[in-house]
């Protein structure tokens, strides 16, 4: 099958939660069917491994268009998704490489989808990360009604439409979409990648200068507001509550996408790095404080691939708690609590053995499995 496979992010280097997802996606694709891969130049990241992973791609023999702006205008991010030169090479692609379906990452690319769907009639599958009008609403951001339109306008037309859990599922069929044409794939880890050891952990902390000190983790892309919020509150709710308790804690943000002014003896920023799973092993205890946001959280999953504490507020791991994840999660929505975990957690520095039915179930190869039905469902 010839897919067109548009997502409104510069997909190199992959290092937030949609981007690992779009990408292992992707990969997945592309050792069945041909994929022509098309983005705005627009980077979410800036970062020297980007090559790597465009590489990755082409040796999957993936073909890849990046669509710059032409004038200065159009690098703004809203912009990029407005910009005709894009979507006359979608058209073009479809046309010249005669495309079979057009996948729809995310509604933002729906801006293109649409015209390419009436124009050419080719069928398309909405990838859902979140319910994106939702999230909007939940921080507050511009433009919430004219997101809800192009959302449920794009459900309504999709031959398909995935996402993440059954609570998005949920959702959409109480905002009058069919039920039968929603498919819930969750989100996984790379197992390759994501898996407990030592290796690196005394470089690791070496690098960071802390010893044998007891390391807090948290990470995300950090222009995301709810992620942003987080930071915050670990500086202020939960840093000061834990050093009073174990004095020698350190508290360890990795990702990129915004500079913050905060500054603390115990609180360290790394910024972007190419392998988190070292830092995620390094690390004592990894913490998520999010109050908003959506979708399943996939550097949880990520954690407790590697044997990790997840310490969460309830929001922090929506569409996670089950049976294989529960042993690994402590929750609380109260920060003396969520600090009071920490510290329990801590003292009893306890490893667990990550069950071969986690890797099974969420696995990125298992996960995406369902994907093959979906495709031939939709042409």
């Amino acid at each position: 099958m010839r897919i067109l496979f548009i997502t409104p992010f510069n997909l190199f280097p992959p290092y937030w939660g949609g981007g690992v997802r779009t990408y292992n996606l992707i990969k997945y694709l592309a050792k069945k069917h041909d994929i022509y891969l098309i983005f705005p130049s627009y980077e979410q990241l800036k970062n020297k491994d980007s090559k790597r992973y465009r590489n990755e791609l082409e040796k999957l023999n993936v073909k890849i268009f990046i669509i710059k702006p032409l004038i200065n205008l159009l690098k703004r991010p809203i912009i990029e998704h407005l910009n005709p030169f894009f979507f006359f090479r979608c058209l073009d692609i479809i046309i010249s490489e005669k495309i079979d379906l057009i996948l729809c990452d995310y509604p933002w690319s729906g801006t293109y989808v649409f015209g390419l769907y009436f124009l050419t009639r080719k069928p398309f599958i909405l990838i859902e990360h979140n319910i994106e009008y939702l999230v909007k609403k939940q921080i507050k951001a511009k433009f919430v009604r004219l997101m809800k339109i192009i959302e449920l306008l794009l459900c309504k037309h999709a031959k398909k439409i995935t996402v993440v859990c059954n609570k998005d599922k949920q959702k959409l069929f109480e905002l009058g979409i069919d039920k039968r044409k929603i498919f819930v794939i969750e989100n996984g880890f790379d197992e390759q990648t994501f898996y407990p050891s030592q290796k690196y952990n005394e470089k690791i902390r070496k690098e960071l200068d802390i010893g044998k000190d007891p390391l807090m983790l948290f990470c995300g892309k950090l222009d995301y507001p709810p992620n942003k919020e987080a930071v915050y509150i670990i500086r202020w709710e939960i840093l000061p509550k834990v050093l009073e308790k174990i004095p020698n804690s350190k508290f360890l943000v990795v990702g990129g996408g915004y500079e913050f002014e905060i500054k603390h003896d115990s609180l360290i920023f790394t910024g972007i790095v190419d392998n988190i799973e070292r830092y995620i092993n390094a690390s004592d205890v990894v913490i998520n404080p999010l109050l908003k946001g959506g979708g399943t959280r996939i550097k949880v999953l990520e954690a407790i691939a590697c044997g990790k504490t997840v310490i969460s507020t309830k929001k922090g791991v929506e569409g996670l708690t089950n049976k294989l994840t529960r042993p690994f999660l402590k929750l609380a929505d109260d920060w003396d609590d969520f600090s009071n975990l920490i510290v329990e957690s801590i003292k009893s520095s306890s490893h667990r053995k990550v069950p071969k039915e986690f890797v099974k179930k969420y696995s990125w190869q298992n996960t995406y499995r369902k994907m093959d039905e979906i495709l031939k469902q939709s042409i």
